[in-house]
């Protein structure tokens, strides 16, 4: 995991839910929380917006728990 995804992580856990809007007004790109999806670190899931589809991120209870006692 590079340094940015732990970033993207640590960030999301602070601000979760976040839509795809969110996370780019953060600094972050897609595809670093695409590849975290992926990977299984975190959950995306697509919702029906007004003008189309977008992806709605969120973590996993177990995955804050070990990332808080690292």
């Amino acid at each position: 995991m590079t340094a940015r995804q732990r970033d993207a992580i640590r960030w999301l856990q602070a601000n979760q839910p976040a839509s795809q809007f969110q996370v780019r007004r953060a600094g972050f790109q897609l595809r670093t929380f695409d590849a975290l999806a992926e990977q299984g670190h975190i959950h995306a899931r697509t919702v029906a917006g007004r003008v189309r589809p977008f992806h709605v991120y969120s973590i996993d209870a177990q995955l804050q728990i070990t990332e808080a006692a690292a």
